[in-house]
């Protein structure tokens, strides 16, 4: 579904979309393949079949006009009778229209024979359906199937190798399935909500059963503008509909102008700093140590309510990896990610820096007492445990810890992320401020980050809090 550009001219390309009936083909069975094709004048689009080598019979072709996006569209629609068994490839299709040569991207197909698919199915693992027009800011909800005869709870140890990848132009959350769902086929479940009109791939999935990867069928939607103006009922909905034809304009602005204008910003938080109560041990030793905790607290929550969580975050992220109190701010700062539900970041490595270094001076002390007694070899694993401790102190944060984990931790703001370091590029994702994520690579302006659900990007550097 996927479609190619051999050659090009100046002008735009017209959008291919391929519709598969099904990437399993049965023998002698009608299978349908259709084209639509961003061009209003069928009679000036010429297509060619690659060849055939007598796995399919063309059967019947049929033309027609589709309006999609409000706009003529040409579907061509083959029909092909499967002839021989086995795997193949087809494609790639080449259509031809003035001055445009476009070449669809190869199908893999598989031709099974009715009467052993009844017995053993070839596994199909393929995107249902959305029972809504795809519009820009306007989530859906798809769901990922898998078609065969075999009992779906004996699949709970393959189904953990499932990978989803990463959507351009579109948001994508995972949602939970029940099991009366997970019974009838349904394995996944996300939110997609399109972020630019246009074509649209839906995730790739992919999972080991057994010895075989199982891959889902290709699929492209079609993505319309923001939903349409509302008329309101009676004249006193007019305010409530003006402010959420603002809402809606203001979601579907261009993002390379929001990226241009740097990081966006929230006037207030979404919740409220919740208030830390510490439970059993750290209730104990609570009365000791809140009068060095309470500022730091009332700093992080001055800036949360200032609508600045990344800040607020990034206070108490310093803490929980500096301070010889690590273990209360990590307390804290998760309670607040829960409250504000927020994905849950990287954690910090503990580096309390002055708690170190009084261990690596008394063990260097340690060392020297061995050594006086004449116990050399204790006193070089002393000794040297000391320079390891130091080592750490004073590099840990800096370099081995980022060596060791592939990046340096940092808190986000609200922001878009790019496939590419630029504003023009395709958006990849998008993040919610106080996110913590994983600086991989980064440039003067642009950071290439990591963050959970496979999620990943590039953004712009004054977009991240780094401490």
């Amino acid at each position: 579904m996927r479609f190619a550009i051999a050659e090009s001219t100046p002008q735009e390309t017209p959008q291919v979309l391929v519709q598969l009936e099904s990437s399993v083909l049965q023998l002698e069975n009608p299978w349908k393949l259709t084209l639509l094709i961003h061009y209003p004048e069928p009679d000036k689009i010429h297509i060619n079949l690659p060849p055939l080598s007598g796995v399919l019979v063309l059967d019947r072709i049929k033309t027609a006009i589709r309006t999609m996006e409000q706009e003529p569209w040409t579907a061509v629609e083959y029909v092909f009778i499967p002839k021989r068994l086995g795997s193949f490839t087809l494609g790639p299709l080449e259509i031809q229209i003035p001055g445009k040569r476009i070449l669809t991207s190869p199908q893999a197909l598989t031709v099974q024979d009715p009467l052993e698919a009844a017995r053993t199915p070839i596994p199909r693992l393929y995107w249902s359906d959305s029972n809504e027009a795809l519009r820009v800011g306007m989530p859906v909800t798809l769901d990922l199937h898998l078609k065969g005869s075999f009992p779906l709870t004996d699949l709970a140890q393959d189904l953990r190798t499932l990978s989803v990848q990463l959507v351009q132009n579109a948001l994508v959350e995972p949602l939970s399935v029940h099991e009366k769902d997970r019974a009838a086929g349904i394995i996944y479940r996300i939110g997609l909500t399109p972020l630019q009109k246009g074509a649209l791939f839906l995730p790739e999935a992919s999972f080991t059963m057994g010895k075989q990867l199982i891959r889902s069928e290709p699929k492209q939607l079609i993505v319309s503008e923001g939903a349409p103006e509302r008329i309101p009922a009676v004249q006193n909905n007019k305010d409530q509909l003006g402010e959420d034809q603002i809402n809606n304009n203001q979601f579907n602005k261009d993002q390379t102008n929001k990226d241009a204008a740097g990081p966006l910003h929230t006037s207030e938080p979404q919740t409220a700093f919740p208030a830390f109560i510490p439970g059993f041990p750290w209730s104990v030793i609570w009365p000791l140590v809140s009068p060095s905790i309470r500022p730091v607290l009332q700093e992080s929550k001055q800036a949360w309510e200032a609508g600045d969580p990344a800040k607020a975050l990034s206070i108490l992220r310093k803490k929980e990896r500096d301070s010889t109190l690590g273990p209360f701010y990590r307390q804290i700062r998760a309670s607040v990610e829960t409250e504000a539900q927020l994905h849950t970041g990287p954690e910090e490595w503990w580096i309390p820096r002055g708690a170190l270094y009084v261990l690596a001076g008394i063990s260097l002390g340690l060392a020297l007492i061995v050594g006086l007694i004449k116990r050399k070899r204790m006193a070089v694993l002393v000794l040297a445990c000391s320079v390891l401790i130091l080592l750490y102190s004073v590099l840990g944060q800096s370099l081995l810890v980022p060596l060791i984990r592939g990046g340096t931790v940092a808190v986000i703001r609200e922001t878009t992320a790019h496939t590419i370091p630029e504003a023009s590029g395709s958006i990849s994702t998008r993040f919610a401020g106080g996110e913590a994520v994983l600086i991989q690579h980064s440039t003067d302006t642009w950071a290439f980050i990591v963050a959970s659900g496979q999620r990943s990007g590039w953004v712009l550097r004054s977009a991240l809090v780094v401490y």
